[in-house]
């Protein structure tokens, strides 16, 4: 579908699973009449760039922005309470992301292969970063976890090759296999006091010589 720039009018409520999959949108404007947006609703929309979802969308589905190459900002809706799995992946070219302040959980590979991101805003509501959830993040140098934290699932952060510190916060009681995996430039690292578990290769393929 060729279609350059959409303006939803304010009768739609819901937008559905694929409605825009692989138009070639440059724009959308999403009005405040919209609750819901269906899975990859945008998907392989190559061509966007930028986009603002209204407080009004209390659902998100996942892969909503699966390979939107050129896609760099995204404002998402204060009002979710999860990052659907697949949101942003194979994104290349996102670079930053503000997680809204409900949030409690990162989705599996959310931002799987975001490779130009390097700032990452997480919210003090968050308990669970899934698996997969930052892989191949290569841009991220730090990131900020917040004391509401308690799980990080396997490969969370698998292949950040830029990430040189990180700080376990005290909340965090589970950090699943290979998390840190060939975080080649990872040279820093505070672990939580609270810990249970660390799953096998969490740390392999990293500079760290003393935690």
């Amino acid at each position: 579908i060729n279609l350059s720039e959409v303006n939803i009018p304010s009768s739609v409520s819901i937008i559905g699973a694929t409605a825009f999959c692989k138009a070639r949108l440059k724009s959308i404007t999403i009005p405040d009449s919209v609750s819901a947006i269906g899975e990859s609703a945008f998907a392989q929309c190559t061509g966007l760039e930028t986009i603002s979802i209204p407080d009004s969308v209390t659902y998100i589905g996942s892969n909503l922005f699966f390979s939107c190459f050129d896609l760099t900002s995204v404002e998402l809706p204060n009002s979710i309470t999860s990052i659907p799995a697949c949101l942003f992946k194979n994104c290349p070219e996102l670079k930053s992301i503000v997680i809204p302040d409900k949030v409690t959980i990162i989705e599996p590979s959310a931002f799987f292969c975001c490779g130009s991101l390097n700032t990452v805003s997480l919210p003090n509501s968050l308990t669970t970063i899934c698996r997969e959830a930052f892989y191949a993040c290569h841009s991220l140098s730090s990131i900020t976890l917040p004391d509401s934290l308690s799980v990080i699932e396997d490969s969370a952060f698998e292949a950040c090759s830029g990430l040189n510190s990180v700080i376990i916060p005290n909340s965090v009681t589970h950090i699943g296999s290979r998390v840190f995996l060939d975080c080649s430039n990872l040279s820093s690292l505070k672990l939580s006091t609270s810990l249970q578990y660390v799953g096998k290769s969490a740390f392999k393929g990293t500079k760290l010589s003393i935690i």
